[in-house]
């Protein structure tokens, strides 16, 4: 009989034939983890758990969203933030309970929006954008993602991707205003130099400071899962620099894109969910000077208990 020595944990392969999962030189690849996280040492550890009661009661609670600073989420038919004593304020009545509602944070203002609504929340309080007086202005639309990039807001609204006047967030142009894509955006997130956009099961990157010097390049051919993409500052984007780098999740795995539009697979392959899964959330976790990224979806009927995740360092910086 042999006998091994396992130290480090690798992740999951669910890819490999089982019977072929071997040590490795540094580790070995687990088929399958409940409840288990691995860090970034390759340490195997049980998740925390959660308190039996729920820290706020609702109808149909979705689209939960918080800063740090301010918490947002959908109850039923009802807009609500999240006070800090863990009670509710309702900001806004009578939204369709259906939409899942967007987020994306601008120098202490938060703005939001789904396919029927949009604004901003400032210092607590929720309102629309105003209406523009110039000629050929119109207000600015939501859609199912929003993102902000250097200095504009953009709107993923199904298969178009709307933008505002630069500096001005609540108001864009009637006459030149949004990029057509080859379908439903899943994906909009920003690095240094533009952006990664997913649609039609594939994913682009869109270089350019400004919409009309946009290029649009196929990086894969593959979509992200619709609500799977974070955004990581100060992560390691190679040559010992740090900056913004975006990770997602597809059928095949996740990925991370660099500024340039340079996009990696994180599991060399080795990890892939059920290709029928096309929406989820994401959270990025911040635990003992690490932050791990969680992709959590839906099971489907017939399938078994499988999650992933993985750890991202989270850089140190000194400064005289």
């Amino acid at each position: 009989m042999t006998d091994f020595n396992i130290t480090t944990f690798l992740g999951i392969d669910n890819t490999s034939d089982p019977v072929q999962l071997q040590l490795q030189k540094n580790g070995i690849y687990l088929r399958e983890l409940l409840n288990i996280d691995i860090d970034d040492e390759g340490m195997i550890h049980r998740k925390k758990g959660y308190g039996e009661s729920p820290v706020v009661a609702g109808s149909a609670i979705h689209s939960f969203w918080s800063d740090g600073k301010t918490a947002l989420f959908v109850d039923g038919t009802t807009f609500k933030r999240l006070n800090k004593d863990l009670t509710a304020t309702t900001l806004i009545s009578g939204v369709n309970p259906n939409d899942r509602m967007s987020y994306v944070s601008v120098n202490g203002t938060v703005y939001f929006g789904n396919n029927s609504i949009v604004g901003f929340v400032f210092e607590g309080l929720s309102y629309p954008f105003p209406e523009p007086r110039q000629t050929y202005k119109t207000r600015m639309v939501g859609g199912q993602i929003l993102e902000y990039y250097n200095g504009r807001l953009y709107a993923a609204n199904g298969a178009n991707l709307f933008y505002s006047d630069a500096t001005l967030l609540g108001q864009m142009d009637r006459r030149k205003n949004a990029k057509a894509l080859p379908g439903r955006i899943t994906m909009v997130r920003a690095v240094a130099d533009g952006m990664y956009v997913s649609a039609d099961d594939k994913t682009y990157f869109i270089g350019g400071d400004d919409p009309s010097q946009f290029k649009l390049v196929k990086v894969l051919d593959l979509g992200a899962i619709e609500g799977s993409a974070v955004t990581v500052d100060g992560d390691d984007i190679g040559r010992g620099a740090s900056g913004k780098a975006v990770y997602w999740m597809t059928s095949c795995g996740p990925y991370k894109g660099f500024p340039g539009g340079v996009a990696i697979e994180r599991q060399e392959g080795r990890f892939k969910i059920d290709d029928s899964i096309d929406a989820g959330v994401a959270v990025l976790k911040t635990e003992n000077g690490y932050q791990q990224y969680v992709f959590i979806y839906q099971l489907q009927a017939g399938q078994g208990d499988i999650s992933g995740g993985f750890t991202i360092p989270k850089p140190a910086i000194e400064g005289g």
